[in-house]
């Protein structure tokens, strides 16, 4: 989708979900224990962007004459997304403009909605004070939806993100759910989510006398990869999107395992109670509906946490992937 990008601000911050940066990253270190060791590389993959643009959306006149008159009368609408968030949002080596998911999925509903989006690099830290300055009409930054969040924006949520295994192609190793980690060798990211909560359930595979987890941190997600690869571990553990994006990179060399957990939606952070909240669920179940959501979702490889319909401010709530 070929839209325009304002600024030159990066977001290079890890979000709650444990997305994180593709480029080589300094290991956070960390306990050393019988479980978790920890490994520093400096090997870097570079994983390819889809060439496929989607096409501009048609608006769809019922959907335009809900948008507010004053939302209406920009002449852009300013979409603001996090960089350094493969596959989600992220600037590719040699490109000056944002690519991703979430770029993909905001811009087509806005266009739906009849305005004319506007890409723009967001700090971290500035999106939601950005959004109430007027700086932003619309954050796509893989924020997840909480109910302390809502009491500052509306989200409407557009996509599940969890936790998920990756394997070698054809591995008879099977993972599912956190406590799969026990007697399995088992990498992630240093200083993750994903590692995080792989170390706590290596406790408790200790306390409760069962087979002992065997947990390897690494320096970089490029390095987890090249590891489960290689065969260095079984699996590797890290956020859904991500873990998705990695398999449709290596695709026939590595595959997803089971299915995610700890399943918490993403959502598009408008200014609160402003009247955007309707249009834009409009606008995505649109793309729900016509098929161009999931031709989104299969280009970036992140099928696994489509949703069937587009929610508003349900954080903390259950939410059905398709």
């Amino acid at each position: 989708m070929d839209v325009s990008v304002r600024g030159s601000r990066t977001w290079l911050a890890m979000v709650a979900t444990g997305v994180i940066a593709l480029a080589t990253a300094a290991c956070s270190g960390g306990t050393s224990s019988s479980t978790t060791s920890t490994s520093v590389t400096n090997d870097t993959v570079v994983y390819p962007v889809p060439s496929e643009a989607i096409p501009p959306q048609v608006p769809v006149a019922s959907i335009a004459a809900t948008v507010p008159a004053a939302v209406r009368a920009k002449s852009s609408f300013v979409i603001a997304v996090g960089t350094g968030l493969p596959p989600n949002g992220f600037v590719a080596p040699g490109r000056a403009t944002l690519v991703g998911m979430d770029v993909d999925i905001a811009v087509a509903a806005a266009q739906v909605m009849g305005l004319k989006p506007m890409v723009e690099k967001a700090p971290a830290g500035s999106v939601l004070s950005g959004l109430g300055a007027g700086t932003y009409a619309m954050a796509a930054s893989s924020l997840p939806d909480s109910r302390a969040g809502e009491q500052l924006v509306d989200y409407v949520d557009y996509f599940l993100s969890g936790q998920a295994y990756f394997v070698k192609k054809n591995s008879k190793l099977g993972f599912n759910g956190i406590a799969a980690v026990c007697g399995q060798s088992v990498g992630v990211v240093a200083g993750t989510l994903s590692a995080a909560e792989a170390r706590a359930q290596a406790v408790r595979c200790r306390t409760e006398k069962t087979s002992p987890a065997h947990i390897t941190s690494y320096g970089s997600l490029s390095a987890l990869v090249g590891a489960v690869s290689s065969g260095k571990v079984g699996a590797g553990l890290t956020t859904s999107p991500v873990a998705g994006y990695i398999v449709s990179a290596r695709s026939g060399q590595l595959e997803l395992s089971g299915s995610p957990f700890n399943l918490a939606p993403y959502g598009l952070a408008l200014p609160k109670g402003n009247g955007m909240a309707g249009p834009t669920a409009a606008a995505v179940d649109v793309l729900i509906g016509d098929g161009v959501y999931n031709h989104i979702l299969a280009k970036w490889g992140t099928q696994a946490g489509a949703v069937t319909k587009a929610s508003v401010n349900r954080g903390g709530r259950v939410l059905n992937p398709a």
